[in-house]
């Protein structure tokens, strides 16, 4: 079967009381629902499916500076596969290498395989991968280069 994970909408455990500009926080993040895209060859087209989600993991945020009259906050976040110490730095979507800026309890990162988008007052996350789809590069996925050639 040729899958490709699009989205993944979760929730976000909080491990401290709330989240605070100019503070750092943690959160325990686990998978609520997963859907992708799967080319069906009989229709030669693609469906739309739900995978199984099996992501847990944890966001840390670290507070590096304030622009207060913004109304935003620079932190450097990692993301930590849980029970291991798989940690990956999540910038900035737009300035590679710069730290993910939080606006309105909202911000936006990107690790080297995954977007995330995640607000910290409603506890809830994006995790996008587009990679093997959009750019046809594979992560160790034997379908990604297949399916891109499906596409033309």
């Amino acid at each position: 079967m040729k899958v490709i994970t699009a989205l993944v909408g979760t929730t976000l455990a909080l491990l401290q009381p709330a989240f605070s500009e100019d503070k750092d926080a943690a959160y325990s993040c686990t998978e609520e629902m997963s859907t992708g895209l799967t080319f069906n060859e009989a229709t030669n087209k693609w469906d739309a499916i739900v995978v199984r989600p099996e992501h847990k993991f944890i966001i840390a945020m670290k507070f590096i500076r304030s622009y207060g009259s913004l109304g935003m906050s620079d932190y450097h976040v990692t993301i930590t596969k849980a029970g291991t110490d798989d940690v990956a730095s999540c910038t900035n979507r737009y300035e590679l290498g710069a730290p993910a800026q939080v606006s309105d309890d909202e911000f936006g990162c990107r690790t080297k395989f995954f977007d995330f988008i995640v607000n910290v007052t409603t506890l809830r996350f994006l995790r996008i991968y587009s990679e093997g789809h959009v750019g046809g590069k594979d992560i160790g996925i034997q379908y990604a280069s297949r399916i891109w050639r499906h596409m033309h």
